[in-house]
């Protein structure tokens, strides 16, 4: 997402700049045909309403996702805390849904294209009908006139919305289970029993839960009672060090390539010659590096292909 929302905001910081450029090169005489051919191409791309319309939503909609990438990026994230960013950036997205913040995106990518810089948008040449249909012609649209742009706008929206349900809400009993630890609901809690995290008793939830009805920072004030609510502060303290970044996910599926493998090892040609070599040190040991580094040297090709 990061590089997607690179190139749409270098699209969005130079667009004048490249319309001008193309329109340099569709005007030379010193590019080929192709060149030329091309930049006209785009040229009638860029300046089309769609297209800034669609550059400045999903600029828009990128800044709003950005967040939650963030901070499923970093190493340190937490499963609840990343969580409580996700629902936030849910809720802005669906927040989108609206005719203002459509206008205001209409108007903006109206904006951003000079007047006179429009004319390839327009049609070269009007038909006239026969007037003979004048009776059986609707020369008027009864819609109106961004209602394609609108459309795009809300299924956009749709989609991103129905993404995030499908990823972080729907059949996943692990993140309701998070986002819900503060209820103190034995019944919410019992999917993190499956990944090994020892659950409070009942009775010891009701004792919690009462305590620190009134307190903002559970975690914090549990520490301080750490002692009398051990069983409660280790599910908090776990919950909050879940690590659930793409970096930490990433990392850990990166161990396994550690582990020594027949595939990895003993069937590969080179790999073998390696433990052969492991095996019979005691020869390796009396070899003269000098001599093998000349033979070496003579080698035409000379490169070491490092697994």
């Amino acid at each position: 997402m990061v590089r997607t929302f690179e190139i749409t905001e270098a699209i969005y910081s130079n667009y004048q700049a490249i319309i001008e450029l193309l329109r340099t090169v569709q005007c030379s005489t010193e590019f080929s045909g192709e060149q030329v051919v091309q930049s006209t191409g785009l040229l009638a791309t860029l300046i089309k309403l769609e297209f800034r319309f669609c550059l400045i939503f999903m600029k828009k909609l990128l800044l709003t996702i950005e967040p939650a990438d963030k901070i499923l990026q970093s190493r340190d994230a937490g499963l609840k805390n990343a969580m409580e960013i996700i629902n936030s950036v849910f809720k802005n997205i669906n927040k989108l849904q609206n005719p203002d913040a459509f206008s205001g995106i209409v108007s903006e990518a109206k904006s951003i294209l000079l007047h006179d810089e429009d004319d390839m948008s327009r049609p070269i040449r009007r038909k006239k009908p026969n007037c003979l249909y004048n009776d059986y012609i609707l020369t008027e649209s009864t819609t109106k006139e961004h209602d394609t742009l609108e459309s795009l706008f809300i299924d956009t929206i749709h989609i991103a919305c129905r993404e995030f349900e499908m990823r972080f809400f729907e059949n996943n009993m692990l993140l309701q289970a998070v986002d819900s630890i503060e209820e103190f609901d034995i019944d919410k809690l019992y999917p993190l029993s499956e990944l090994g995290i020892s659950l409070p008793s009942i009775e010891e939830l009701s004792v919690v839960k009462e305590f620190m009805k009134d307190k903002t920072n559970i975690l914090e004030e549990l520490y301080k009672y750490r002692q009398p609510f051990n069983n409660t502060y280790n599910l908090f303290a776990t919950v909050a060090t879940f690590g659930c970044s793409t970096s930490m996910c990433e990392s850990s599926f990166s161990v396994l390539t550690r582990v020594s493998r027949p595939q990895r090892n003993m069937s590969e040609i080179r790999c073998s010659n390696l433990v052969f070599l492991a095996f019979e040190s005691r020869y390796a040991k009396k070899m003269d590096v000098e001599k093998f580094l000349l033979k070496f040297s003579r080698k035409k090709d000379r490169r070491l292909r490092l697994f």
